[in-house]
């Protein structure tokens, strides 16, 4: 006689019938959203999936269903969930832990003789389960600079809940390393999106990563929450609180951050199209220093005070010579009006030997942050709501502490005035969103860099934009 529950099972794992499976194992029936959340993880068309989500959707109960349904379908895997501290990393696995003690089919796939259910309560609750089908789970802090997290690896999943906690470098240094076991490795990133300064925002603007997006009015929708309810919190909370909890957005603008992402997307959405008639013509140039740096070079065009960035080329180490070479057959393909160029560091020696190399053909920016700009003046915060005039002002200038925050809240009116285009280039726009700004005890205004790496790519932005009434101009025959 044909087991018709067996066969049913077979052929829900067949056609991937995630409701029918939670039904089956858990006796949970999901909502629509939750249903995304399990197929994503169990089955993924992507192995680098993001999720944000509202507070108390149940997103840690979801996910502990998808990591046990992935493990019973996925043999032989090294699986690990990593959460800012070991308590908030056995939110999942308590979950998981319940769901097996509950269940026959999961509790016989625990690898270990057990008799009597304290036993069983007792090896799932551990750090490290070990399971019939040679996978294994293990749950893992990322507290202070988790030293902890050296020397694990997964080619399983890899699940980073409230991963907007977990600190940057955390993730850099070691997070990410595990990743490498494994083509087959999948990373699933979790939690509230409270700030941009993290790896969840950055792999959410990222559009190599799936993401599934939950807010409230999913919630209502699937009558996981009442309108009473949200009205309630929408009363209690500040606006910024309620977009990140309720709205799952991440906060449009930080207090301390210079570009806002939709107008930055909205300039890398524009099509880039080649210059026409009579346009000013551009490169720009960051020149590697050390460690992770990278030269970058953008070229494009000035048209009446509308600027278009049509290419970048980067390098990750360079010489200067062979960087100088790069800009002249830059300049000797494409042409350029100015080519301006840092004169940081190493950069003094790539001005010199394209001055040598191009005589009087053109002219040659060599672009300084540290200068000052004006005056002593005080401001407690810059209005980012004035006009691009304003800020060029002598007025405006005096607020500003050098040339690098004086740039980059010009090309910040530039893409809030829709006066620029660029590249749909990650790491550029990465950049410009981990790029902050502060008020010094002078009262002047300063920018404030990434604290992962240089921000070579917006850099070369800045640099491509460059324009003051005291620029640094190498005149090479009276030409200007």
């Amino acid at each position: 006689m044909i087991d018709k529950t067996k066969e049913m099972v077979d052929d829900a794992i067949r056609t991937r019938n995630i409701g029918f499976l939670c039904e089956y194992y858990f006796g949970v029936e999901l909502t629509p959203k939750q249903r995304e959340i399990v197929k994503a993880i169990v089955w993924p068309d992507n192995k680098r999936i993001v999720i944000s989500c509202m507070t108390r959707y149940g997103k840690s109960f979801v996910v502990s269903m998808a990591i046990l349904l992935y493990i019973a379908f996925h043999g032989n895997k090294r699986n690990l969930i990593i959460a800012p501290t070991i308590d908030q990393s056995k939110i999942i696995r308590n979950y998981m832990s319940n769901f097996i003690i509950n269940s026959d089919q999961f509790s016989d796939l625990i690898d270990i003789n057990l008799t009597g259910l304290d036993r069983l309560k007792s090896e799932v609750s551990k750090k490290r389960i070990t399971f019939k089908n040679g996978s294994e789970l293990m749950i893992l802090s990322a507290e202070g600079s988790a030293e902890r997290l050296m020397g694990f690896g997964a080619d399983g999943l890899v699940v980073m809940d409230e991963s907007c906690l977990i600190e940057y470098e955390v993730y850099r240094q070691k997070i990410s390393r595990m990743l490498g076991d494994s083509p087959e490795s999948i990373l699933v990133e979790i939690g509230n999106p409270w700030n941009r300064n993290n790896q969840m925002y950055e792999h959410w603007i990222n559009p190599k990563f799936k993401k599934i997006h939950i807010g409230y009015k999913d919630a209502l929708k699937e009558h996981r929450l009442t309108q009473e309810h949200l009205d309630e919190q929408k009363e209690l909370l500040t606006p910024m609180e309620f977009e990140v909890l309720y709205e799952a957005n991440f906060p449009e603008e930080a207090e301390d951050s210079i570009f806002t992402y939709k107008k930055v997307q909205a300039a890398s959405l524009k099509e880039i199209k080649p210059s026409e008639g009579k346009v000013k013509r551009i490169i720009s140039c960051d020149v590697a220093d050390k460690g992770k740096d990278k030269t970058v070079i953008m070229w494009g065009y000035e048209d009446d005070g509308y600027y278009v960035v049509e290419d970048i080329w980067t390098e990750n180490k360079s010489e200067n010579m062979v960087i100088a070479g790069k800009i002249v057959n830059l300049y000797e393909e494409k042409g350029a009006d100015y080519i301006n160029i840092d004169t940081i560091g190493v950069g003094v020696g790539v001005v010199s030997r394209v001055k040598e190399l191009l005589g009087g053909k053109t002219t040659i920016k060599a672009c300084h942050y540290g200068e000052g700009v004006g005056a002593s003046g005080k401001e407690s915060k810059p209005r980012t709501d004035e006009s691009l005039a304003d800020r060029k002002s002598d007025s405006g200038r005096k607020r500003f502490m050098n040339r690098k925050a004086e740039q980059y809240f010009r090309l910040n009116d530039l893409f809030n005035e829709g006066l620029i285009t660029i590249p749909k280039n990650e790491h550029l726009i990465k950049e410009l969103m981990k790029m902050g700004w502060e008020v010094s005890s002078s009262g002047k205004i300063k920018i404030i860099d990434p604290e992962d790496k240089s921000p070579d790519y917006a850099d070369a932005l800045v640099y491509f934009i460059w324009k003051t009434k005291e620029e640094i101009v190498f005149d090479f025959g009276g030409k200007k």
